[in-house]
């Protein structure tokens, strides 16, 4: 089987992006469907899903999205270890579907935290910063992360949405290798 290099992972060159399962404008699948959906895509050698806390119904089911590829992946009928879960986190969403940034590491910690409950995991494969919080000083808050794995609440770090000089301030406070991941929007109607 062909594989690409992600930080410290092999993996099949097409993963899982979980979102629909609980977040956007469609109609949303069940849960027994989504489930189904990554158990296909297991069966077909993927090796990576994308989910995010964020990815909820609603701003009270934070998790919602972690929690279906927990249960999809406890219920399936071969191994998963080698299969690498992907979240992200720094988007808040409160009371009226409010929607907002946070860096803060008391905010990171708490949504790691909440994050490991929600895929039952003792460990988070690659975590990734969802969104700059632009109230807070880029480096920073890459410096967080890096403190979250080094206490072993994260395997490998990861940016999303990110610009040329966002990425490079990411390498310079992770060190050149320290940095496994990039996830930025490309698709005929971003470029």
């Amino acid at each position: 089987m062909q594989t690409r290099r992600l930080g410290p992972f092999d993996l099949y060159p097409i993963g899982l992006g979980a979102m629909p399962f609980s977040l956007g404008d469609n109609e949303k699948p069940s849960e027994d469907q989504a489930v189904a959906t990554v158990h296909a895509a297991l069966d077909s050698g993927v090796t990576f899903i994308d989910t995010a806390d964020v990815y909820a119904p609603s701003w009270d089911a934070m998790g919602h999205n972690e929690k279906i590829v927990a249960r999809a992946l406890a219920s399936y009928g071969a191994s998963v270890d080698h299969v690498v879960v992907g979240t992200k986190g720094g988007i808040t969403r409160g009371s009226g579907e409010s929607w907002g940034r946070d860096g803060s590491m008391k905010y990171l910690r708490q949504a790691v935290e909440a994050s490991l409950r929600a895929l039952d995991r003792d460990v988070i494969d690659l975590y990734q910063w969802h969104r700059p919080d632009r109230w807070m000083v880029y480096g920073d808050v890459v410096a967080h992360f890096k403190t979250l794995q080094d206490e072993g609440k994260i395997r490998a770090i990861g940016i999303s949405n990110a610009n040329v000089e966002e990425i490079e301030v990411a390498v310079e406070v992770l060190g050149p290798d320290g940095l496994a991941s990039v996830q930025n929007e490309f698709s005929p109607r971003f470029r």
